[in-house]
């Protein structure tokens, strides 16, 4: 039987620590969430502006009858087809938002050579790409938000 222990004070020690690696590690948090936040400000507003919004109006203006909103299960599953396709288009956005992210190099390797780079990337990319491309594309939360508060005859 292994014998299991656990150091507290130890543990709040490296919590704590705030030595040279620690400091390049936020620094790089901060260089790629700096990056990121303008990769994805600008394709979220490019993206939105001339696909997301215009392809949730066309929704909207096909899928009316008269004043009232379609409310059929063809239209239920014709805005989940399409939120289905654009959520694939979303990933593959975001896997080459990534790619572009990642061609900055680190900063930290030239300011202390024993700094291993681009540890903290996936933290910046699943919530900076990801979060926020979804928070700035108006147009694909719009048509989640139909598929949640759709209502049927």
């Amino acid at each position: 039987m292994v014998k299991y222990s656990y150091d507290t004070q130890s543990r709040i020690k490296k919590l704590t620590a705030f030595d040279m690696i620690r400091k390049l590690k936020i620094l790089e948090m901060f260089q790629y969430n700096f990056i990121g936040f303008i990769i994805v400000t600008i394709l979220a507003f490019i993206f939105d502006k001339f696909f997301f919004k215009k392809t949730f109006n066309y929704l909207i203006e096909k899928h009316k009858t008269g004043k009232e909103k379609d409310k059929t299960f063809i239209g239920f599953l014709i805005l989940c087809t399409i939120t289905m396709m654009e959520t694939f288009l979303i990933l593959i956005i975001l896997f080459y938002m990534r790619k572009l992210l990642l061609l900055f190099p680190p900063i930290g390797p030239y300011m202390d050579k024993s700094f291993t780079g681009l540890t903290t990337v996936n933290s910046v990319v699943h919530l900076t790409l990801s979060f926020l491309f979804l928070e700035f594309v108006s147009g694909y939360r719009a048509k989640t938000e139909l598929i949640l508060e759709y209502e049927f005859y």
